[in-house]
């Protein structure tokens, strides 16, 4: 008797849960959702939210989701812009970890509060590799360290996570470089190609297809599973120094968070938990996972509450670590 109650109480809550998630389905029937992707066409943000988007409007009925490209100043022009929207649940937005250091850093033009978004989870971890053209002469880190002259890297633009993180890890690494900025999307690949800059700091999701065309040599990465990347060093085991190595665990982090989802602050609890059973619902059906395999986009999940919990750390760092990282982003000759 008390497994059959048991049973019947566990199938009520689960009702009930599922009804809270969907309360405000209703509401995106007929519905226009603009999902903005902070930077051009052609990237692997505008990958993403491309694959994204169809699934979202599967799993809320009726609705419509178009993406729009807002790029500028590193994600900032976007984000600035989606973080005074109206507070509808009607507009969503995907931007680089890089706001995280734009906002640390209290950024020229930043106008939000990453804490006070909401946010509907993510699509993947986001390992990054710096590579290089297969036409220059380093081959590995210690190559770029016994380098007589700066390694000229292409940038998307100051205060992304690749333009902080290249400076930091340059810093950390004790090598000279010059980040050329302006590239946004594929332009870095194809300007490497050119001969115009000699390598970048990406995401390897969008940079493995070019290397193995033979075009890129990865000479280090921040996170991912060595299985993964068998002959790529990750930057933590490049460092010994305390300090270096808080920074780069801070670093790691970020690439953990890839490919986020938030929308403006004071979005209705019950659209926004809406809004995140539908991302989660997208994120989990097998024909988008078919997609991404096609498009070689990894997927790694992640509800909308725990990711608001990693923002908040990450906007939490210990202040030794955050002198640390202000120190080294200011630094360079870029």
């Amino acid at each position: 008797m008390f497994k059959l109650l048991f049973r019947r109480g566990l199938i009520a809550l689960c009702m009930i849960l599922s009804a809270t998630a969907n309360a405000d389905e209703p509401f995106y029937r007929d519905q226009l959702i603009t999902y903005v992707v902070a930077t051009k066409p052609g990237g692997g943000y505008d990958a993403y939210a491309r694959l994204i988007a169809p699934f979202l409007e599967k799993h809320l009925p009726g609705s419509r989701v178009v993406v729009r490209n807002v790029p500028g100043a590193g994600h900032i022009i976007g984000a600035n812009q989606v973080y005074a929207a109206k507070p509808d649940g009607l507009t969503l937005v995907t931007f680089n970890t890089g706001l995280i250091y734009a906002q640390l850093l209290e950024r020229e033009g930043v106008r939000f509060d990453l804490a006070r978004m909401g946010w509907i989870g993510k699509a993947a971890a986001d390992p990054r590799v710096l590579l290089v053209s297969t036409a220059a002469p380093f081959h590995t880190v210690a190559d770029l360290r016994r380098s007589a002259r700066p390694i000229v890297l292409a940038s998307s633009g100051a205060g992304t996570a690749a333009h902080n993180e290249m400076r930091i890890l340059a810093e950390v690494l004790g090598f000279p470089v010059t980040l050329v900025p302006g590239y946004a999307g594929n332009e870095a690949e194809m300007a490497i190609l050119r001969g115009e800059v000699e390598g970048m700091l990406g995401s390897w999701s969008s940079l493995r297809p070019f290397v193995e065309r033979k075009q890129g040599r990865p000479l280090l990465r921040i996170g991912g599973d060595a299985v993964d990347f068998q002959d790529i060093p990750e930057v933590g085991d490049l460092v010994t120094d305390a300090d270096a190595r808080s920074v780069v665990a801070f670093i790691r982090a970020q690439s953990e968070l890839g490919r986020l989802t938030a929308v403006p602050p004071d979005v209705p609890a019950d659209r926004l938990a809406t809004l995140r059973d539908a991302y989660a619902r997208a994120l989990a059906d097998p024909e988008l996972h078919a997609q991404a395999a096609q498009l070689r986009l990894p997927l790694a999940p992640l509800d909308g509450e725990s990711v608001a919990g990693m923002v908040r750390s990450a906007l939490s760092p210990s202040p030794r670590a955050l002198a640390r990282i202000r120190e080294l982003a200011a630094g360079g000759n870029d």
